[in-house]
């Protein structure tokens, strides 16, 4: 499997609209969370339509509209596919119908919060927006969410179906939620001297693939393999297996892009595989960067792409200025969920 990622747009609680604010630093979590530093909306969506948006939403059309501008493609109606990945889709707008239930006593209450409090919302006020009648589709398979995304833009692709695809991962952080994953025992702050427990996060990042390069193509897609309780020596076949897909060898990884999130019991699964088949690579725990939730992976992609696209990371992630060639993107929750992506800024014929 060989695909361009062509275009990139990343709404993160990172500085990653539009400048290169974040390769000089990295932002902080405040109160114990990471939240998204959203850019202006008006100079995305018309302010008489984003009114009517839940926050989200608007999360996913602007960076879906920044993958569009950043590929190059001037008709977006032109896109052949849109495919979504979101753990817990629109949670401000689930709460809010839930909260109009109950303060009505399960009577009459206003539809709009349930018509925008499913999964597929996201997905389908991208294709309203641009006019994009192609396929269209959404998946919430919990961690794995943004993952079953790509694989089936992969297969879309690689089958001839599509010319391009939308790819996005897309979650929201509401302070109810917060209170839920604290109250859980989940979470921890940055001022907790603590090794359990991890910083949530949220994020929308849009990815514009297709079989041949073009745009501002920033990397090269070359494998995607998933799976569930893996035992670590098949954790460490399936990488084997990926890295034989792409063409290329452990010792040529230049770096790993793991899910480390501060959790000692959590981040200890990781070792076995990067000790055992990545131990010559240099690695960095991206969720530092935009904290935990379901598509987090998808930020790890825009991470790795942009930092293969620009020949090194970002000087607060590697002081030493490593070039890259060949990346690793890794991503785990315990000892259940398991994925790995490998991507390359070499060019195929």
């Amino acid at each position: 499997m060989n695909l361009y990622i062509n275009g990139l747009g990343c709404i993160s609680p990172q500085k990653t609209c539009g400048d290169d604010t974040f390769r000089e630093s990295a932002v902080i979590p405040a109160n114990g969370v990471f939240v998204c530093a959203e850019p202006p909306y008006r100079e995305y969506i018309d302010p008489k339509v984003s009114r009517r948006m839940s926050r989200i939403i608007k999360m996913g059309i602007a960076s879906a509209k920044m993958a569009l501008a950043d590929g190059g493609m001037s008709d977006p109606a032109l896109t052949g596919a849109i495919i979504t990945g979101t753990g817990l889709g629109c949670v401000a707008d689930t709460s809010q119908f839930l909260d109009d239930v109950i303060s009505t006593n399960e009577g009459m209450c206003s539809p709009t919060a349930f018509i925008q409090s499913t999964h597929n919302t996201i997905s389908s006020q991208i294709a309203i927006h641009f006019a994009c009648h192609g396929y269209n589709s959404t998946y919430s398979h919990r961690v794995h969410s943004f993952e079953s995304a790509l694989m089936d833009a992969a297969m879309r692709l690689s089958d001839g179906e599509v010319d391009t695809a939308l790819v996005g991962g897309v979650d929201e952080m509401t302070p109810r939620l917060s209170e839920i994953v604290r109250g859980l025992g989940l979470s921890r702050s940055e001022e907790e001297n603590s090794s359990k427990g991890f910083i949530p996060g949220e994020g929308a990042v849009f990815a514009l693939l297709s079989r041949r390069p073009g745009g501002r193509r920033c990397a090269r897609l070359s494998a995607i393999r998933f799976g569930s309780n893996l035992a670590p020596q098949e954790q460490c076949s399936l990488c084997e297996d990926a890295l034989r897909e792409a063409g290329i060898s452990p010792e040529t990884v230049d770096c790993v892009f793991d899910g480390r999130n501060g959790d000692a019991a959590l981040d200890a699964a990781y070792e076995s595989v990067c000790s055992g088949v990545f131990r010559d690579s240099l690695r960095v725990p991206y969720k530092k960067y935009c904290g935990e939730y379901f598509t987090a992976p998808a930020f790890s992609l825009w991470l790795a792409a942009t930092s293969l696209s620009g020949g090194s990371l970002p000087p607060h992630a590697d002081p030493s200025g490593k070039k890259l060639r060949n990346a690793v993107v890794l991503n785990m929750a315990g000892d259940k969920y398991f994925s790995i992506m490998v991507l390359s800024n070499e060019q195929t014929d």
